[in-house]
């Protein structure tokens, strides 16, 4: 038998059969049955549909100018009709826009405010405890997880004209539950994850919950008063 000559023209001939085997090699070992966690399911689901909606930060770029010019519009036909004091009262305005699989919320003022406050839940579901923070002059985050690793992500933030948020509207269920005299919107999923939309004097509250019932969710934004 011949000798073989480990020329660098050999071995680049012989690259694609080495490349061959060691991908089947691979594959042979890749477990075709793995089950990703119902936690992990949920994170990669939300995540799909945020990037799906980046567009809509570019249209609203684009709307939001003409928006602007007709609220405008409107503020002076209310000069004529209000006193000053009725016109800020009623200038404060959420535009809420309905897409194919998501909501839009829009928000006017004539108001420029600074620093969020204390506007956090006082309540807090038993097994939960606050593991992150995140404040700024217009935004307060915060997250509670219990000992399953089940999370609740509370956003409260000021009701801005540069500021806008987009839900999802797939949802499988429904609840409006009136609140310290406003509405508070409920969606539920039939995973058991929760989003609720809340609008309270100049603050917006946004909560998502991998697992929490409506009376939890209730009783987190009824407890917000207390800070009053």
């Amino acid at each position: 038998m011949g000798q073989i000559q480990l020329t660098d023209e050999f071995l680049y001939q012989c690259m694609p059969i080495i490349d061959e085997a060691m991908i089947k090699a691979l594959e042979a070992q890749v477990d075709d049955t793995y089950q990703f966690s119902e936690k992990f399911e949920k994170k990669m689901k939300r995540v799909i549909w945020k990037e799906s909606h980046m567009w809509l930060k570019d249209f609203y770029r684009f709307v939001r100018r003409a928006a602007v010019f007709v609220i405008c519009i409107i503020a002076a036909l209310f000069i004529l009709t209000m006193s000053v004091d009725a016109y800020r009262d009623k200038f404060f305005r959420t535009v809420k826009e309905i897409w194919e699989d998501s909501i839009m919320y829009r928000y006017f003022t004539d108001e420029n405010k600074s620093g969020v406050g204390a506007k956090e839940p006082s309540y807090i579901p038993e097994g939960y405890q606050e593991v992150e923070r995140v404040v700024s002059d217009e935004l307060l985050s915060i997250v509670y997880e219990n000992e399953s690793g089940e999370q609740i992500f509370w956003d409260c933030m000021l009701a801005e004209n540069d500021r806008y948020n987009i839900l999802d509207s797939e949802y499988d269920d429904e609840t409006v539950v009136k609140i310290n005299g406003e509405n508070l919107v409920i969606s539920l999923y039939s995973e058991g994850y929760a989003t609720a939309y809340y609008e309270y004097n100049e603050y917006v509250f946004i909560l998502n919950a991998s697992n929490l019932n409506n009376e939890e969710i209730c009783n987190m934004f009824i407890s917000i008063a207390e800070y009053e």
